[in-house]
């Protein structure tokens, strides 16, 4: 999903960067606000750490990276 989403949008390094981490954070917000709920877990949204888990890990720690990874296989300059 991320790699066709970043396509369009691999004119420049962090280009791709900032887009795989606005995808990471969606996907932050669809897991804890969508998903988990529709699967009974109400408490995991209530229960987590919503700054450190929730954005930081899900926008720099995984979509950040997964942008850096990208462009570098990509050959974005």
């Amino acid at each position: 999903m991320i790699i066709a989403a970043v396509r369009p949008f691999h004119s420049t390094k962090s280009a791709v960067i900032l887009t795989a981490s606005a995808l990471g954070l969606l996907m932050w917000v669809i897991n804890f606000y969508l998903i988990a709920p529709a699967l009974g877990w109400m408490w995991f949204p209530q229960e987590a750490s919503q700054f450190w888990q929730g954005f930081v890990a899900h926008t720099f720690l995984y979509g950040a990276v997964v942008g850096w990874y990208l462009a570098a296989k990509m050959s974005v300059t």
